[in-house]
């Protein structure tokens, strides 16, 4: 793994609950989220069509990575690979180590400050922006032009 690639598995990904769970699924989610390779600010807007629904509501049956049954699962977890120029990358998860690719979308909002009005140059933002200079400037990693051959990819265990 070369770090550029999206990772799926629990480790290196942010889970984040449902603000207010509900037995309900929404009809859309909105992730806002910031770039700090780029210095931009993001919001993005995914639909939950009628038919990803019904695949969130199916059940499945869990097997163990040594063969056992598990129990019954649903993938109900959506996960967000967020990638330069704002575009983002959806799977659902669940049922152990399942996941369904589901689409690339494009942002719905492209800004230069945050919801509250802070731009990059904010004390909140410089240090983490700083970081993320020298850990790419450290490992010999390009951040611009962005080398999409290496972005765009997926790991997975075999296992």
């Amino acid at each position: 793994y070369d770090g550029y690639g999206i990772p799926l598995y629990t480790t290196p990904t942010v889970i984040q609950g449902q603000v207010m769970p509900a037995k309900v699924l929404p009809d859309s989610m909105y992730l806002y989220w910031a770039s700090l390779a780029e210095g931009k600010f993001y919001a993005t807007k995914f639909d939950l069509s009628p038919a990803l629904k019904q695949q969130m509501m199916t059940q499945e049956r869990y097997i163990r990575f040594n063969g056992e049954d598990g129990g019954s699962c649903f993938q109900t977890d959506v996960i967000f690979g967020l990638l330069p120029g704002g575009d983002a990358k959806v799977w659902l998860s669940g049922c152990g180590i399942k996941y369904t690719y589901i689409d690339r979308i494009k942002p719905t909002v492209t800004a230069i400050t945050d919801r509250s009005g802070a731009g990059v140059d904010n004390f909140q933002y410089k240090g983490w922006i700083e970081d993320t200079k020298q850990r790419a400037a450290d490992n010999g990693a390009t951040l611009f032009p962005v080398p999409w051959n290496k972005v765009n990819r997926v790991f997975q265990s075999e296992d």
